[in-house]
C-alpha cells in the first residue's frame, strides 16, 4: 500500500473506492482514490465552509456527509465534488453514523442521537443514551459503550434499551458478522 500524506488528518471514512479525510482545525476535506492500493493518490480536496467534527458516507453510498461540532450539515459528491448544505441538528455533534433506509445519525455530546434523512438533512427520529457514549451500529441496533456498560438499543427506538455490564472500561469497539 502507497502513504499518502495529509496534513493534521483527523477524522476518516471509507465510501469504495474513496477514503474522505478530515484534517485538524482545516475547513477541507481531502479525496482519496484507493481503487488501486498500491496506487493510492489524492484526487480532490473540496473546501467545506464548515470545520468537520465528524463524518461518514452516505446511506446511498454517492457522497459522504459531513458535520461539524455546532451541527452543521453538508453534503459531498463524490464524482461532482457538489457541495450542499442540508441543515442545522443543534447541539455539539461528536460522531455521525450510517444508518439504514436513508437515515444518519448523528450522536450529541448530552447524549441524543439523531436520526436524520440523509437527503435532506430533516430529523426524524431522537433516541437517548448516556452522555459521551461511543456509538456504533449494530444491523438494526444501536450500540452505546460508556464506562463498564453496553447499551442495546434497537435502532429508532425511544426506549433505555438493554444495559450489559462489561468485564472493564470500554474505549473503541467494533462488530463484526461471523456466518
Amino acid at each position: 500500500m502507497r502513504r499518502v500524506a495529509v496534513a493534521g488528518a483527523s477524522s476518516l471514512a471509507v465510501a469504495a473506492p474513496y477514503a474522505w479525510i478530515a484534517s485538524a482545525g482545516r475547513r477541507t476535506l481531502t479525496q482519496l482514490d484507493l481503487d488501486s492500493p498500491r496506487d493510492a493518490h489524492v484526487v480532490a480536496r473540496v473546501n467545506l465552509g464548515i470545520v468537520p467534527a465528524a463524518l461518514a458516507p452516505d446511506p446511498g453510498g454517492i457522497a459522504i456527509n459531513v458535520v461539524s461540532r455546532r451541527g452543521e450539515l453538508v453534503r459531498v459528491e463524490a464524482v461532482s465534488l457538489a457541495r450542499s448544505r442540508l441543515g442545522e441538528l443543534g447541539g455539539r455533534v461528536t460522531q455521525l453514523l450510517t444508518g439504514y433506509q436513508g437515515l444518519l445519525w448523528a450522536a450529541e455530546a448530552d447524549g441524543r442521537v439523531l436520526g436524520v434523512r440523509a437527503d435532506d438533512g430533516k430529523v426524524l427520529r431522537v433516541m437517548h443514551v448516556p452522555a459521551g457514549s461511543r456509538l456504533a451500529i449494530v444491523f438494526g441496533w444501536l450500540a452505546a459503550a460508556r464506562g463498564r456498560t453496553l447499551r442495546m438499543l434497537a435502532l429508532g427506538t425511544p426506549g433505555p434499551g438493554t444495559a450489559i455490564p462489561l468485564p472493564a472500561v470500554s474505549g473503541v469497539f467494533a462488530f463484526a458478522s461471523v456466518a
